[in-house]
């Protein structure tokens, strides 16, 4: 936990997540529920018509779409039927493609589904899958004996080009979307980072600890209860400052900072909350155990002395120890562990109580 990355384990993408999530199921409904019944409408406009392939196309495709979407909702797993509908949207493309459409008219509407394939797969996924999909188009009409449909030379050269040159313009466009909605989530989260680290010595502040540690601790009891609770700080510290200057003070609090952090577990949680004092979170730790870790590392402190100019500036710490069982006990356990720490200064300090 004490880590350079000690934040990213409390990074909420969630938001963020949901945001493209929301937009993902948005297109997939649109696409199944609305563009099924345009098609559905088309298709009983030609219910008469002798062209048997044009309605199988739009009756089929138009079903498929809707048994999907309606499947969909009985499931919680979304991810598979947004591929289904993406399937049944390249069927559909190669389907208008080959048939033709009504007059010969079904090249043009194959242009607004490339962009429903980028947003249900992504721009890399939405891109391979627009790029097999052009090839297979590509083979049917350079050898247009294998299709009813009957294209001249021109549609098909303009086709062609218009519609690779559709693809990649809606992949640029997907691509620095999806990258500046990244950068735009990093800016966001490192002004949370900043805002919840002490500056000076890159721990957990006093903010982190009220708004996001203890949170979670409370939403997980089962990985942090019975949790121990150190309250510490450095002795005679105000002395050292004055004798050697708050520069070599700030020094200090960084070497002080570093011997708790490299010291700690990964799974403890050390921040600073203010001056010379700290706070060290145990989880799943019971008193007796967190009595033992604290004062080892009052025996850490004590024998890594700071030096300044080679010359040895003693560090010694106080500690107060206590234990919340459960949530319910946290705010007593703060209390009881900086009562333990004042007692640890009054009775002479550098030791843990």
């Amino acid at each position: 936990m004490q880590q350079s990355d000690w934040w990213s384990s409390f990074i909420d993408r969630s938001s963020s997540a949901d945001v493209e999530m929301k937009r993902r199921k948005f297109v997939f409904y649109f696409t199944s529920y609305v563009g099924s019944t345009i098609i559905y409408l088309f298709a009983f406009q030609h219910i008469n018509s002798e062209n048997t392939l044009l309605k199988t196309v739009l009756f089929g495709g138009a079903s498929l779409i809707l048994v999907n979407v309606a499947f969909s909702h009985f499931f919680h797993e979304k991810k598979f039927f947004t591929y289904i509908c993406g399937l049944c949207v390249s069927l559909m493309m190669l389907g208008l493609v080959y048939s033709g459409g009504h007059m010969n008219t079904g090249l043009y509407w194959v242009f607004p589904f490339p962009f429903v394939l980028f947003v249900l797969f992504g721009y890399q996924v939405g891109l391979a899958s627009n790029l097999v999909v052009y090839g297979l188009i590509w083979f049917l009409l350079v050898n247009q004996q294998l299709i009813p449909a009957e294209y001249s030379d021109e549609e098909i050269s303009r086709f062609l080009s218009s519609f690779l040159a559709t693809v990649f313009l809606m992949f640029i466009g997907e691509f620095f979307r999806y990258q500046s909605h990244l950068e735009m989530e990093s800016i966001n989260i490192d002004k949370h980072r900043q805002a919840n680290t002490d500056q000076l010595t890159k721990l957990p502040n006093r903010r982190f600890l009220d708004s996001v540690y203890i949170k979670q601790v409370i939403g997980e009891p089962g990985s942090n209860f019975p949790l121990t609770v150190v309250a510490l700080d450095i002795d005679h510290f105000k002395q050292v400052n004055d004798t050697h200057g708050h520069h070599i003070g700030d020094e200090i609090l960084k070497h002080f900072a570093g011997l708790l952090s490299s010291h700690s577990r990964d799974t403890d949680m050390v921040a600073r909350i203010g001056g010379e004092e700290f706070v060290i979170l145990f989880p799943q730790t019971e008193l007796t155990r967190g009595y033992i870790l604290a004062e080892k590392l009052r025996r850490v402190i004590e024998e890594n002395c700071f030096y300044y100019e080679n010359a040895p500036i003693p560090l010694t710490a106080s500690f107060g120890v206590a234990c919340a069982l459960t949530d319910s006990d946290l705010n007593v356990a703060f209390k009881k562990a900086d009562a333990q720490l004042y007692e640890a200064k009054e009775s002479g300090r550098n030791q843990v109580k």
